[in-house]
């Protein structure tokens, strides 16, 4: 189970995870492949040196091997979890620094998303960032080498606002409540009807027939 499943609230539900994008790991990967096939690329001189050699070769696989462990362990635990109430991101930072923050849908304000640069734009990586109520600045939110942002920008959109629609409803429910234990027959009629179009005609007439069909 992922460390970052513990976080998970109980009716909260996981809709997205979006890693860096592989390509952007090509510098590493690299360095690291080179230097494990250059070692036994000269395996040969380097044995006949004796235990210098052997030290040589031995220093260039364990390198090598290092980053690319590194490399997939911080890629792996690197992660931004969408789900239906907040972001949730995860950032490992070598091996034994990990930061973990997250925002609400409700207190977003801003979300942007930059592609800059011949490679970014050719396979369509970029930068998103999230700007909250509370966050600001230097204090906002930046997801670096999120493949397709633009797609990923529409989905936080989307939840955000289904969010804060539901957020609204309930809001206004609740103070619908206090209302009705105490309005006059008018103010009744005001509620019924706002409830009306916030629901729907359809939605409020079945709630009507739902409620019938209880009784019977």
């Amino acid at each position: 189970m992922s460390y970052l499943s513990k976080k998970i609230r109980e009716n909260e539900e996981v809709i997205k995870k979006v890693y860096h994008y592989p390509l952007t790991l090509f510098l590493p990967v690299f360095c690291g492949l080179v230097a494990i096939f250059s070692a036994f690329f000269l395996l040969y001189p380097l044995f006949k040196l004796g235990k210098e050699g052997i030290g040589v070769f031995s220093f260039l696989v364990l390198v090598g091997f290092l980053i690319l462990f590194k490399t997939f362990y911080q890629w792996s635990r690197t992660v931004v979890w969408i789900t239906n109430q907040r972001i949730i991101i995860a950032q490992q930072k070598g091996f034994f620094r990990r930061i973990v923050s997250e925002v609400e849908f409700q207190r977003l304000k801003d979300i942007i998303y930059e592609v800059k640069g011949v490679f970014p734009n050719f396979f369509d990586y970029g930068t998103i960032k999230l700007n909250s109520f509370y966050r600001s600045g230097k204090d906002k939110i930046i997801l670096k080498n999120i493949h397709h942002p633009q797609d990923i920008q529409e989905l936080i959109i989307q939840i955000r606002d289904r969010v804060k629609r539901i957020k609204g409803e309930e809001k206004f429910l609740f103070s619908a409540e206090e209302i009705l234990s105490k309005a006059p027959m008018e103010e009744l009629v005001k509620v019924v009807r706002r409830i009306k179009e916030i629901m729907g005609e359809d939605k409020f007439r079945n709630l009507f027939i739902e409620e019938k069909e209880e009784d019977s």
